[in-house]
C-alpha cells in the first residue's frame, strides 16, 4: 500500500513547494514495488492537492497492474484525474467505506464538507494496524474511530501549517510572530489530544512541512517563528505536555524503516536532518534547483497569459464549487485588470478555497470576498492560483 506518494523533483505548486527532506530518489523503489506482481498493490489518494496526488509521479509509473484507491467527494476533479489512467481497478470510497484486502481491510473517512475535501485512512492487515489522518480534519470524529476501530499501533496526522495566513499578509514582525505561534501551539495542542484520544502504540510526525527552494522563497525557511514548525518542534512540546504517555513519538526520515511490532526502525536512511544541519541543509537543497529557477525567470510569462490562467483558475473554483451565493461574489469580468509588480508566491494555493477573488467589470480590480481568512479591504503580501507567476494585488471590501 502507497498512500500519498509525492516523488517528483519539481515539488508541488508551481514548484513553491518542495519535499523536506528531499525523497526523490526513492521514486525509482516506489515504482519496482509497485511492478511487484507476486503482491496485490494499492495506491491510496486522500485528496486532490499536489504534495499528496503527484501526478507527475503517477504518470511515470508504466506497470499500473494495480489498484487505485481515491476518496468520493462531491467535486468529480479526483476521479476525473483518473479517467484516462486505466490502472487494473479504480476504487471510488464513500465515507467510512471498507475494502478487502489480503489478511485484512482498508476503511476511509471522507471530509466532504462545505469546501473541504479530505480524506483519513485505516489500514489493518495481519493483526497490525495504521491510522494515517493526512491533512484531514476530523479530530471531532476520533473518539468513535478510536472506539470502533482501535486499537491502533502506528498513528500519523499533519503538525505543521498550510495556509496563506499569516504568511502571505503584511503584518508587523512582532504581529505575524505572534499570529503564528498561536497558529503552531493550536495545531500542536490538536496533535497532543489526538495522541490522547488514539493512544497508539507509535505516532509519527508527518504531512509537513514543505521548504521552499526558489530564491523569492528561500527566506521563509529560516524565520524565527512562522506557521511551518519542524518535527524536533513538535516533539519537544509532546515530551513536556504528554509526560506520562505510553505512545513513541517518533521523527522519520525518507527510507527509514520501522517495524511495528516493536516500534523501533529497523533501518534508517543515511542522510538525515536535524536543528543542527538544517540550514546548510537547506541551501545545499536550494543549490541544486538555480539552474532550474533561473531559466524560469528568464521565461517568465506575460501577464496577459498570467491573467488567463488565473481567471480559468478562479472561474474553475467558483463553478465547480457552486459557492457564487456563499461568498457573496456579484462580479467576475473577462476584461484585463491592470495589475502590475509581478511576484513570485509565497504560499501556494492550498488550504482549500476558503479565500476568493474577482475581477470587477467597473473598476477592473480584483477584490476581496469574505471570507474566514481575509478581511475585507486587506492588502495580500502574495496572491495565489494555478499561474507560474503571480501579481501584488491590492484587495477592497466588496
Amino acid at each position: 500500500m502507497i498512500t500519498d506518494p509525492w516523488l517528483s523533483p519539481h515539488g508541488a505548486f508551481d514548484s513553491a513547494w518542495f519535499q523536506f527532506p528531499r525523497n526523490h530518489h526513492l521514486a525509482p523503489f516506489v515504482r519496482e514495488k509497485l511492478s511487484e506482481s507476486s503482491k496485490e498493490r494499492f495506491v491510496y489518494i486522500s485528496h486532490e492537492h499536489g504534495d499528496h496526488f503527484d501526478q507527475e509521479f503517477l504518470n511515470s509509473v508504466q506497470n499500473r497492474d494495480f489498484t487505485i484507491v481515491i476518496p468520493h467527494f462531491r467535486r468529480a476533479a479526483l476521479r476525473a484525474a483518473f479517467a484516462d489512467y486505466r490502472p487494473k481497478a479504480l476504487v471510488s470510497c464513500i465515507d467510512k467505506q471498507e475494502i478487502a484486502i489480503p489478511g485484512g481491510y482498508l476503511k476511509l473517512y471522507l471530509d466532504n464538507s462545505g469546501l473541504n475535501r479530505d480524506s483519513a485512512i485505516i489500514i489493518r492487515a495481519e493483526g497490525q494496524s495504521f491510522l494515517d489522518l493526512n491533512d484531514c480534519k476530523l479530530y471531532d470524529i476520533l473518539p468513535s474511530i478510536a472506539q470502533d476501530q482501535g486499537p491502533f499501533d502506528v498513528f500519523t496526522c499533519q503538525f505543521s501549517g498550510a495556509t496563506w495566513h499569516p504568511t502571505c499578509y503584511e503584518y508587523p514582525p512582532a504581529v505575524y510572530e505572534r499570529v503564528s505561534e498561536r497558529k503552531v501551539l493550536s495545531k500542536f495542542e490538536t496533535v497532543a489530544r489526538a495522541i490522547e484520544t488514539i493512544t497508539p502504540r507509535v505516532f509519527l510526525p508527518s504531512a509537513g512541512p514543505a521548504c521552499f527552494l526558489d530564491p523569492m522563497l528561500i527566506q521563509l525557511n529560516f524565520e524565527r517563528v512562522n506557521i511551518f514548525p519542524r518535527a524536533p518542534k513538535l516533539l519537544r512540546y509532546l515530551g513536556k505536555r504528554l509526560p506520562n504517555s505510553h505512545t513513541r513519538c517518533m521523527e522519520i526520515m525518507p527510507g527509514d524503516v520501522l517495524d511495528v511490532e516493536s516500534g523501533r526502525y529497523v533501518r534508517q536512511a543515511e542522510e538525515r536532518v536535524d536543528e543542527e544541519n538544517f540550514e546548510p541543509y537547506i541551501r545545499s537543497y536550494a543549490a541544486l534547483y538555480e539552474g532550474f529557477f533561473a531559466e524560469r525567470k528568464t521565461e517568465c510569462l506575460g501577464i496577459s497569459t498570467v491573467l488567463e490562467r488565473l481567471r480559468a483558475e478562479l472561474r474553475g473554483m467558483i463553478g465547480e464549487n457552486h459557492i457564487w451565493p456563499l461568498v457573496g461574489l456579484f462580479g467576475f469580468s473577462g476584461e484585463r485588470a491592470p495589475i502590475t509588480n509581478v511576484r513570485r508566491l509565497g504560499m501556494p494555493k492550498y488550504a482549500g478555497y476558503s479565500t476568493f477573488a474577482f475581477c470587477s467589470s467597473e473598476s477592473g480590480n480584483l477584490y476581496c470576498s469574505r471570507s474566514s481568512n481575509v478581511a475585507p479591504g486587506m492588502a495580500l503580501r502574495n496572491c495565489s492560483c494555478a499561474c507560474s507567476h503571480w501579481a501584488r494585488m491590492t484587495f477592497s471590501g466588496p
